[in-house]
């Protein structure tokens, strides 16, 4: 009777763990869906505040503008205020969750103990016999379960359910402490992805306290100005050719940046670290990174080599087509050939 209850409380235990991933989720849902709510609104507001200047020439009331801006204003303040409060339940059911599933072990561990005990009576009554045969009383020297001994003659399933127990037990008190993570950090290669990655790494790891979107965005804005800067000495030097990228436009067209720095071999990384919901600029970065391997780039000449003897027209990294005068097939990034080299 007693080896059945531990075994129901277990089960019941990991319902509840799987009720509560459940109401974690749909929290997590709903909180990403009010924070685009509050996007939409902030783009809104953006959006009448240029706009106010025509509208104000074609005679709009001043007032109306103001009170637009100030409804799209609330609605923004409202959502964000659910979000928090939707993230705050989702934190919580975590939190449930190691609870839940610290019961789950702990009963898991019981029904080790039980089968162990168990072997033990039946073995006891052998050992019994074997030593009216011997003449001496046997037992393990040693429990290798838990003193991390190995055997040629193996070791008792008895030990082997006690160490794991006692696994189980530690584990059991670990999951009752934890707390949310106020660390992490993410990598990403192009600005537009930054948010959704941070949001990413909340869902892996089910509970982490992040820097909010608009941190995020505005860190990304602030890292954005080296960049250019590189990307115009880029320019400057023939890394990029002029017409492939409207440098002013770098941080506003994501893919224009993204396929610009491809054709010359480079892409964007973003590395973004926090602590406790603030991003650690210290640690925080972005650079330019080459875009491909060495064997990424082998592979790209071989089929630009291919290309060139079957009279087909050859693409840049990104599959662009090359112009007539373009790199040579040896060479993707359309450097001058060197003495060793063959096409």
């Amino acid at each position: 009777m007693t080896e059945k209850k531990t075994i129901s409380d277990s089960q019941a235990s990991q319902v509840e763990v799987d009720a509560l991933i459940a109401q974690r989720l749909e929290w997590r849902r709903k909180e990403r869906e009010l924070l685009d709510r509050a996007d939409e609104a902030s783009e809104l507001v953006e959006s009448i505040r240029r706009d106010a200047g025509v509208r104000a020439l074609d005679g709009a009331d001043p007032a109306e503008i103001a009170r637009s801006i100030a409804e799209a204003q609330a609605a923004a303040a409202v959502s964000l205020l659910a979000a928090a409060e939707a993230c705050a339940r989702a934190e919580q059911c975590w939190l449930d969750e190691g609870i839940a599933l610290a019961r789950a072990k702990q009963a898991e561990a019981i029904a080790q103990r039980k089968v162990a005990e168990q072997i033990r009576e039946q073995a006891a009554v052998l050992l019994e016999q074997l030593a009216e045969v011997e003449g001496c009383r046997y037992e393990p020297g040693r429990n290798y379960a838990t003193d991390g001994v190995s055997s040629s003659m193996g070791t008792p399933r008895s030990m082997q359910l006690d160490a794991q127990a006692w696994q189980l037990d530690v584990a059991a008190e670990q999951l009752k402490e934890r707390k949310i993570p106020a660390a992490g950090a993410v990598k990403v290669h192009d600005v537009d992805e930054l948010v959704s990655a941070v949001e990413q790494f909340v869902d892996t790891h089910g509970a982490v306290k992040v820097p909010s979107r608009t941190d995020l965005r505005l860190w990304a804005a602030k890292v954005a100005a080296p960049i250019v800067a590189e990307l115009e000495q880029g320019i400057t030097a023939g890394l990029i050719r002029p017409g492939e990228i409207d440098v002013d436009e770098v941080y506003v067209k994501g893919q224009t940046i993204r396929r610009s720095l491809s054709a010359a071999g480079k892409r964007l990384a973003v590395e973004v670290n926090w602590r406790d919901g603030l991003i650690d600029a210290g640690r925080s970065r972005a650079w330019l990174a080459a875009e491909l391997t060495l064997v990424e780039l082998d592979e790209h000449a071989r089929r630009m080599r291919e290309a060139d003897r079957e009279g087909r027209p050859q693409v840049d990294l990104i599959g662009r087509p090359l112009p007539p005068d373009g790199p040579r097939p040896y060479d993707p990034m359309g450097r001058a050939p060197r003495a060793n080299e063959v096409a």
